[in-house]
């Protein structure tokens, strides 16, 4: 997930997408019970997150698009 973050992280400093976008790393420093934030508009995650995950379910329930990490890669590799 990292590894995907840096690309996007890129392609937003040669403005290749949306200059209002906000990363949150949040697989890199997320502590249990931490309040999600109320702009979170997409959510990227892999398999090990799995779908009963209460963070998850309540983005969910606030209708902010999921994305599985294969989506990610391949928004990332287009054009």
């Amino acid at each position: 997930m990292s590894a995907l973050i840096k690309i996007l992280e890129e392609k937003l400093e040669l403005g290749l997408v949306d200059a209002k976008l906000k990363i949150s790393k949040s697989d890199l420093a997320y502590e249990s019970n931490d309040p999600l934030d109320a702009d979170i508009d997409l959510v990227v995650c892999s398999s090990a997150i799995p779908e009963n995950d209460p963070d998850l379910i309540e983005l969910k329930k606030r209708g902010v698009k999921t994305w599985h990490r294969r989506d990610m890669l391949n928004f990332l590799s287009e054009g």
